[in-house]
């Protein structure tokens, strides 16, 4: 039974956040439909299964999980984070330009302006960020056969980690086309990130302050950057007018 309860409790800590999400959401009148809300959430999940194919292109960790020092950074930084915010890419992109292309009115016609740019690359974010909080349901679940207390780290970190580094990931999808050196920038940076805490979450000895202290860092950025589309709505209207 406990073999049970475990992975369902650890889920349910990870599904929490994308709740409190959805409800924010709602509250702020946030400019995405509560569809694509669910899209990205589905596309986040399902952006474990090429995150899988690109880490079986790596050769299989020792079977009793433990790294050897010389192998943990390239490993961390490519087998790990590369792979799963590669994933998270390869499907944000065509759910991000079909958002943009169903939500044309949020655009003025013509050329791309500097305050409607601004918008994109708020929403491309918040569609990533959303996207992270998916794709972290998934994997803390998959962990629930891993050492108790990383599990529970993790159920309590994955979704705010994945989350912000999903939000750096959609802007790179937003600036690809008109901006792509922040592009790769803003994709790099990510797996950076992700590559440090999953550093530290590993490290024997490591205080839980430090990961905890990182998460709370990237997760407060991002939520900068993806919460002033309120303010950029009404400037893209003016623009409009």
């Amino acid at each position: 039974m406990n073999n049970l309860w475990l992975p369902l409790m650890l889920t349910a800590l990870s599904a929490l956040p994308a709740l409190i999400c959805l409800i924010i959401l709602k509250i702020r009148r946030y400019p995405m439909n509560i569809i694509w809300f669910f899209v990205f959430l589905l596309g986040g999940a399902l952006a474990i299964i090429p995150s899988a194919l690109l880490q079986g292109l790596f050769p299989p960790f020792d079977a009793s999980g433990v790294f050897q020092r010389r192998d943990l950074i390239v490993r961390i930084w490519t087998q790990i984070a590369l792979t799963e915010e590669a994933g998270k890419f390869l499907l944000l992109l065509p759910l991000i330009l079909l958002m943009f292309h169903a939500e044309k009115g949020l655009e003025p016609a013509g050329e791309i302006t500097e305050m409607n740019d601004k918008l994109r690359i708020a929403r491309a974010g918040a569609a990533g960020f959303i996207a992270g909080l998916g794709f972290a349901i998934i994997e803390t679940a998959t962990y629930s056969g891993a050492n108790f207390s990383i599990a529970l780290l993790r159920a309590f970190t994955a979704a705010p980690l994945h989350a912000a580094c999903g939000a750096r990931v959609g802007q790179a999808v937003a600036l690809l086309r008109h901006n792509p050196v922040q592009a790769v920038i803003r994709f790099i940076t990510a797996v950076l990130i992700h590559g440090i805490y999953d550093f530290m979450v590993l490290s024997a000895g490591m205080p839980i302050v430090f990961p905890v202290a990182l998460i709370a860092a990237v997760l407060f950025l991002a939520l900068r950057q993806i919460a002033r589309p309120s303010e950029l709505v009404d400037g893209v209207a003016a623009e409009n007018q």
